[in-house]
């Protein structure tokens, strides 16, 4: 699902790009290009090593959620119902992050040590 939603996101974006204005299809892919590059470098160099691997999950996706709440704002003002739902996932991001130690010891003494059989 995760592939395939990844697959839809640049088509997608960039057919909002050329309605909203032609000829911006190359900036969009820019930056895709440029963010992927940026991503591949800083996710396994500075964010695992100091940060869980549950932490820097969490932090990465309220980083999509506030884009995701960003083109909302811009593009699709008059869905409130959209804005109510990425409001509440934020939150529940939120809190994740907030008890994201308990959250990744929790996991590792769950499934690392076989829920205590080691």
């Amino acid at each position: 699902i995760i592939g395939v939603l990844s697959g839809l996101e640049l088509p997608l974006l960039m057919a909002l790009a050329s309605k909203l204005k032609p000829g911006t299809e190359t900036k969009i892919l820019m930056f895709d290009y440029f963010g992927t590059l940026i991503g591949a470098l800083t996710f396994p160099i500075l964010l695992v090593p100091h940060i869980h691997l549950f932490t820097t999950a969490g932090i990465i996706s309220l980083v999509n959620l506030i884009a995701a709440l960003a083109f909302s704002l811009i593009v699709m003002s008059k869905r409130k119902d959209l804005l109510a739902i990425i409001l509440v996932l934020s939150t529940l991001n939120i809190i994740y992050l907030i008890n994201s130690s308990e959250f990744n010891q929790y996991i590792i003494e769950k499934f690392y040590f076989l829920g205590g059989l080691f």
